[in-house]
């Protein structure tokens, strides 16, 4: 939020008032502990390094929290620190709670701009006076023509940087001479680097820990983008003489940096690193979004271990407790186990507080057709992430696990990218070892190669042209499992195991997303959604000008439409989602579509619709009349003749709502053929409408 209040702003100078910053000692402060309602506020070296360093245009910041508690009783302190850019950036310590029966006193600040001086005085109401020692009464020199306009701008990219990293196990001392890591030769963006030894002494590699930079500055990677990595070996052979199968986090550390961390799945605490785990070695491809490119992405953290004390830094579309919601204690209830394919749906039992389990919803997308979301743990611990689409389209459900528990879940930190299917650039989708493909984008192939193996092909490239970033998709929260891939000659072996032995797993568990991001034409830019209006208009379903469309065609114009390279007639090549909002569209045999609508909505919110259909509709996903409907609003559905087919991807578990919220819904049929997905179909599914 403060990052986007600025970057709003870029030619104003900005002073932060925050609670815990500098000490009266004068020194940066650590997190403070919790207070008594409960909450956490960051310190002031989490501040500086994150965030006041890394913009030029603060120039000061100020701050109450710290007093002498057993002297003085004042907390005064002043000081200043150069930032990224070379300029200072005063900073003021200000809180006089600690003086008894007296605690009124008040800072002024007189800027001087002709002298370029900033004079500060404390003054004391009960008294009518002033404290004049030379830390409550003193003078800061500024050229504020300087210090106060012309800012250095943080660094920005032009596309997504990743890379294929190569690790190089020395020896298992856990030091900095104990791995060899750096990207394979032509195999990285231009501006993501491996951060040599001995830059900083919170920088240096070791078994398992691997430091990354962007552009020039490490300090700002945290603030700018998320970081992604999964594991690029499906298996490796330590120095210790075991075979060990791996797991990997991308951690945002103190200092604004990121890291790849990477440990065992195996349950032994056996070598250095934290305890009940094994920090080992292991090729990893990474992926960096920056936030500036508009990606919908986050970091979702928090201060303590396994706490339920969290924050979320990310996407401006995404809200913490609105969008992101961590599901509650307690049995699954009815709306839940919908999401996840109804009553029938496998045995989830109850986790200790639905620790580490998430409910992700983008506003405007299916999460089951639109794009895939790729997850990853935040945590230098043996943690992971996966998710999985709801199977009713509304969003995402994330696990965050714990190797020690043979998979269980656990409250701790993970970072997430959402990417539409219509980014430039990609190739992505989701698949399982079962069926192959599921979804997808680009030109790839997907070969079952037996239990818990895929191979993967993409038309075109090979692994030394570009990262690959693999996503678990656990079907259910309690699933324990755990992908990783490796080269193999022109494509990918995708490899998904099952905790707490990492054996394959079966082939009706595994599932997973993937992203492939060429190094020579990178992504610079998330792509639209599918979603098409239609509103307050009358006429022909296929004429152009009655849709609000983006550059995507009319939904389910297949042949003839101007992006359809090749002339293709792939019934699923458009997948526009068609919104009837208001008015009355005309679906006739002359003007239908020529392949599958992905989804349907008529009528929703305040507004009224109709569709009159006298030709042939396909809808491949969800079907809903009156989806957030108001009170006295009507969606009606007249079908004279023509084939309708509502739901035909059924396995994705696709509905029919016919009625869905508080308005009414008619579905007039008079001729023709309706056909339902079977199991599906919902009438008057909630709300007070009919």
């Amino acid at each position: 939020w403060a990052q986007r209040v600025i970057d709003a702003n870029p030619t104003l100078p900005v002073i932060v008032s925050t609670h815990a910053f500098l000490n009266y000692r004068g020194e940066l402060t650590g997190n403070p502990n919790r207070d008594q309602m409960g909450s956490i506020s960051n310190g002031g070296e989490n501040q500086w390094y994150q965030f006041v360093k890394q913009n030029d245009q603060i120039f000061l910041v100020m701050n109450g929290h710290y007093f002498d508690m057993g002297g003085t009783g004042l907390g005064v302190a002043n000081t200043n620190i150069v930032n990224s850019y070379g300029h200072d950036v005063f900073m003021m310590c200000i809180n006089y709670q600690g003086i008894a029966d007296d605690d009124a006193h008040f800072r002024i600040l007189e800027f001087d701009s002709a002298n370029n001086e900033i004079n500060a005085t404390t003054y004391d109401p009960n008294t009518a006076d002033y404290l004049t020692d030379s830390d409550n009464q003193f003078t800061l020199s500024m050229d504020f023509s300087t210090r106060l306009s012309g800012f250095t701008a943080r660094e920005s990219f032009a596309t997504v940087q990743a890379g294929n990293l190569l690790v190089v196990e020395n020896d298992l001392n856990n030091s900095n001479n104990s791995v060899t890591v750096s990207f394979i030769a032509g195999q990285s963006t231009a501006d993501i680097s491996v951060v040599p030894v001995g830059t900083t002494d919170y920088t240096d590699h070791s078994n398992g820990d691997y430091y990354l930079q962007i552009g020039t500055e490490i300090e700002d990677d945290r603030l700018g983008g998320i970081m992604l990595a999964s594991i690029a070996e499906n298996g490796r052979l330590s120095m210790d003489g075991t075979n060990y199968h791996h797991i990997v986090a991308a951690h945002a550390g103190g200092h604004g940096q990121y890291w790849v961390a990477t440990a065992t799945t195996a349950n032994t605490a056996a070598g250095p690193g934290y305890t009940n785990s094994v920090e080992r070695d292991v090729n990893v491809g990474v992926a960096y979004f920056p936030f500036d490119q508009g990606w919908t992405c986050g970091r979702v953290d928090n201060y303590n271990n396994n706490t339920t004390n969290w924050t979320l830094v990310g996407s401006e579309n995404i809200e913490l407790g609105v969008e992101l919601t961590q599901l509650p204690q307690g049995d699954i209830d009815t709306n839940l186990l919908q999401k996840v394919g109804g009553p029938t749906a496998p045995y989830w039992g109850n986790p200790e507080t639905y620790r580490g389990i998430w409910n992700l919803e983008i506003p405007g997308v299916d999460s089951m057709t639109d794009g895939i979301l790729l997850v990853c743990g935040g945590k230098n611990e043996n943690n992971y992430a996966a998710a999985s689409p709801w199977r009713d389209g509304s969003g995402w459900q994330i696990s965050v696990h714990d190797c020690r528990s043979g998979g269980g879940t656990e409250s701790d930190p993970w970072n997430f990218v959402y990417v539409p299917y219509l980014t430039e650039n990609i190739v992505a989708g989701r698949g399982n070892s079962k069926a192959g493909s599921v979804s997808g984008t680009g030109g790839f192939t997907l070969t079952t190669n037996g239990t818990g193996s895929v191979r993967l092909d993409i038309a075109g490239y090979t692994p030394a042209d570009g990262t690959l970033i693999v996503s678990t998709e656990n079907e259910w929260y309690n699933s324990d499992d755990f992908t990783t891939y490796e080269a193999d000659g022109t494509g990918w072996i995708i490899e998904t195991r099952d905790l707490p032995g990492a054996a394959l797993a079966s082939a009706g568990s595994t599932q997973f997303a993937f992203l492939f991001i060429p190094f020579a034409s990178a992504p610079s830019e998330p792509g639209e959604n599918y979603n098409a209006f239609w509103t307050a208009a009358s006429g022909d379903w296929m004429t152009e000008s009655k849709w609000s469309v983006n550059t995507y065609g009319i939904p389910g114009w297949v042949v003839g439409n101007p992006l359809n390279i090749g002339g293709s007639t792939d019934p699923d090549w458009n997948l526009a989602k068609a919104f009837i909002q208001s008015g009355v569209a005309n679906l006739t045999p002359g003007s239908h579509p020529d392949g599958r609508v992905a989804s349907l909505d008529v009528g929703f919110g305040t507004d009224s619709a109709t569709l009159d259909i006298s030709g042939d509709l396909s809808v491949r996903g969800e079907t809903t009349m009156g989806q957030g409907s108001a009170a006295g609003t009507v969606s009606t559905i007249n079908q004279t003749a023509g084939n309708v087919v509502l739901g035909t991807d059924e396995g994705a578990g696709h509905r029919t709502y016919f009625g869905r919220d508080e308005g009414n819904s008619f579905y007039n049929l008079s001729g023709g053929t309706l056909t339902l997905p079977a199991d599906y179909d919902h009438f008057g599914r909630s709300g007070t409408g009919t």
